[in-house]
């Protein structure tokens, strides 16, 4: 009990059961770690099953300079930071879109992290990355990052390399919280809660030269600061 879990693939690194880590152990997944992988080629493939650890960090990545994508499926870390990271590719929903990212801390995806480009996080409105966090961060290049969170998530920074940002709940009478920057580089931003939707101080929102902003709650939608569309916005 306790142990840590470390799978590495020089190549495709293919999950179709369970990997789960007990006590104080975390689990590091990586594919492509030979950074032989194509363009749009899914290095880290969670087809079936469900990665959890017990309150510990969760962190699926590529090879350092791999061009490889990411598909997730049911991924748990209780309280531990979970981690999704491509160097040069994007983030995306498994075949069977049984994606949900789950945990009360933080929640990072990082798509594109050394070469945006055309990366993203989940490829559209119908296929968002699904998750049910305390604090979700996000960054993608001109693909954008496409987000639904389940209850009453935090929205950290999210960042698109002119790309659009689009982010919904999924449960009413839940408030979808704003309290990190929020820019797409020119492209559109849309949030919509269910419930509330409450922007915090210093949690600002660009929609950037010719990029539209639309915010929407059901409940009550507070701003408490800047909400900005440059150019043709």
């Amino acid at each position: 009990s306790g142990g840590s879990i470390v799978l590495t693939g020089n190549g495709v690194l293919t999950l179709n059961d369970n990997v789960t880590a007990t006590g104080a152990g975390t689990v590091t997944l990586t594919g492509d770690n030979a950074n032989t992988a194509l363009a749009n080629a899914v290095v880290v493939n969670q087809v079936v099953g469900t990665v959890s650890a017990a309150n510990q960090a969760i962190t699926l990545k590529t090879g350092t300079t791999s061009s490889g994508d990411i598909e997730v499926g049911l991924i748990t870390a209780g309280s531990g930071t979970l981690t999704v990271r491509s160097e040069k590719g994007s983030i995306l929903e498994n075949v069977a879109k049984t994606d949900r990212l789950t945990s009360s801390g933080t929640i990072n995806l990082t798509a594109g992290n050394t070469t945006p480009g055309a990366t993203k996080v989940g490829t559209s409105t119908a296929t968002r990355i699904h998750t049910d966090g305390g604090t979700i961060n996000a960054s993608a290049g001109s693909g954008g990052v496409f987000l639904s969170e389940l209850n009453a998530g935090t929205l950290g920074t999210l960042t698109a390399v002119a790309g659009a940002i689009d982010v919904v709940n999924e449960t009413a009478g839940t408030t979808l919280t704003l309290n990190g920057a929020v820019n797409a580089g020119g492209a559109n931003v849309t949030i919509a809660s269910l419930g509330d939707l409450t922007q915090n101080a210093g949690a600002t929102v660009v929609g950037g030269s010719g990029g539209s902003i639309v915010l929407t709650a059901n409940g009550v939608l507070t701003l408490n600061d800047n909400v900005t569309a440059t150019g043709a916005g």
